[in-house]
């Protein structure tokens, strides 16, 4: 290329940049011959055809009044010389390029869907893969660590009589947990305890299944015959009692199966007479327990407002009522005019239940007369 073109090159840019604003430089077109230069461009005026000028540039070099040459001659051929109407439509270009750059963002977001489709096809291969890597080692792992045959557990669960699900050719429940497990006895008892909840035999196996209860009953089983241990010599009368009130909380029902087993975890004779009268007297303590769930009948030992006694009439807690009360060889029948609580009510209820012991007659334990009357010598 010549000097003289890239000049003219030049030239043409920089009258183009010094043209109106009315000037569509979308559509223009220049080319220059000799001393003129040629322009072609759409007019906003709305004319279907492009506007074609001429200018002559001669020896004149200033860019500026070339345009402005340019411009009154367009103005003089189309007869027009409001610059305003000459502007373009408002906007026009501002919304061309809106709509390139709404294109080029459609386009983008295209090829960004396309790349994550892609990226997703790459990690679902990947992940099929690994999985098929990993089950094609286990399966030479599950190979390596197949069990031999177990004379042992032949007849266990016998299946067709041909082999066992215990063994069942090298395959079965041992092989299995052998694999599974990898050494570890844990892993033995997890894999247990878990097929036992998935075919509910938690039942049978509760024992197993609830550790922490079995703890805690051995333990208050543990104290418990502690406290029997600590008292069973009765070297007192208070702690004879304390024994028998132990003794009857625990005692079993009279003749069931769990009678030696008690005695054995108390360490106590299941013959002896300590636990015989604790038995005997559970029997009424728990008679009357059966019994605060029967309403009231004549005959009933009660508690009322005067006293311990023997309901003598009764019909309901809100009816009158009479109670008999014995001390000694002497009795007397109070009347209430209501069994229940309230004004002239007797609180009639039955005897509270009380797991002691009566003390004895005869004590082993007492102060021998003649040490009393020396003590006190006032004593007969």
């Amino acid at each position: 290329m010549s000097i003289e073109s890239s000049m003219a090159i030049q030239r043409s840019k920089s009258l183009l940049a010094q043209m109106p604003a009315w000037v569509d430089r979308r559509t223009v077109t220049n080319s220059q011959s000799g001393k003129t230069i040629h322009l072609k461009f759409h007019c906003p005026c709305g004319g279907p055809n492009k506007v074609s000028q001429s200018v002559y540039v001669g020896g004149e070099k200033d860019v500026a009044k070339l345009a402005a040459k340019l411009g009154e001659k367009v103005q003089e051929k189309h007869g027009l010389h409001n610059h305003a109407s000459l502007s373009p439509p408002p906007d026009t270009q501002v919304q061309q390029l809106e709509n390139e750059v709404r294109a080029q963002k459609r386009k983008a977001t295209v090829a960004a869907n396309a790349l994550n489709q892609t990226t997703l096809k790459i990690k679902e291969a990947a992940a099929a893969l690994k999985l098929h890597t990993e089950n094609k080692r286990q399966k030479t792992l599950r190979d390596a660590r197949k069990v031999g045959w177990d004379d042992s557990c032949k007849d266990v669960f016998s299946v067709a009589n041909k082999s066992t699900a215990m063994v069942a050719d090298g395959t079965g429940i041992n092989a299995c947990v052998e694999y599974w497990c990898e050494g570890s006895v844990p892993k033995v008892k997890q894999i247990v305890m878990a097929l036992i909840q998935k075919h509910g035999l938690q039942k049978l196996v509760a024992a197993e299944l609830d550790l922490e209860r079995c703890e805690t009953n051995d333990y208050i089983v543990g104290r418990a015959r502690a406290a029997v241990q600590a008292l069973k010599e009765c070297r007192c009368e208070e702690e004879r009692l304390q024994y028998r009130l132990i003794l009857t909380a625990l005692a079993p029902q009279d003749g069931d199966e769990m009678k030696g087993r008690t005695a054995r975890a108390l360490g106590l004779s299941k013959d002896g007479k300590p636990l015989a009268d604790a038995i005997a007297k559970r029997a009424v303590i728990d008679d009357a327990i059966i019994k605060r769930n029967v309403p009231l009948a004549v005959g009933d030992d009660v508690v009322c407002r005067h006293g311990a006694g023997k309901l003598v009439r009764f019909t309901s807690l809100d009816q009158p009522c009479a109670v008999t009360i014995t001390v000694g060889e002497y009795s007397n029948t109070s009347e209430f005019v209501t069994a229940g609580r309230g004004l002239g009510g007797g609180q009639v209820r039955r005897t509270p239940i009380s797991f002691a012991h009566d003390p004895r007659a005869k004590r082993s334990d007492v102060t021998n007369a003649a040490v009393v009357r020396k003590v006190r010598p006032d004593t007969v």
